[in-house]
């Protein structure tokens, strides 16, 4: 991006994320495409503003944002693997054989529901069979 992200949000280099973010609401409430229809300067200026936005909230610059977590969570300086806002990183190796167990057990589960299905249809059958004679 060739213009400076503070100087689109009007904010100071040492701006906390809560600073960026209502410096960002404001602008954009005052700036969205909604609210100035056909005005193609108020929808370039809105533009600029969200392009300004994502680079310093996923920049980690140091200004309390440290960067982003594997899920795509902004992470804030606070954020520690037991604070309940952090998520557990896990290894895609980690990944890959969680996601095959889960899979695994998704067909064992099917397959039970499945013979569960089927043994309740006999079962009903069985009991209208006897019910009739």
């Amino acid at each position: 991006m060739t213009d400076d992200p503070y100087r689109i949000l009007k904010v100071s280099r040492n701006a906390s994320p809560a600073e960026i973010r209502v410096a960002f609401l404001k602008l954009a409430k005052k700036y969205h495409p909604d609210l100035n229809a056909g005005n193609a300067k108020a929808e370039e200026r809105f533009k600029k503003l969200n392009a300004a936005h994502a680079e310093l909230t996923m920049r980690g610059d140091g200004n309390g944002v440290d960067g982003v977590g594997p899920d795509g969570e902004v992470l804030s300086s606070g954020d520690t693997p037991r604070s309940p806002r952090a998520k557990k990183y896990r290894s895609p190796v980690a990944e890959f054989f969680s996601s095959i167990t889960y899979g695994i057990l998704g067909i064992f589960v099917a397959i039970f529901k499945a013979i569960d299905t089927v043994l309740a249809s006999i079962w009903t059958g069985v009991k209208i069979l006897f019910a009739i004679r």
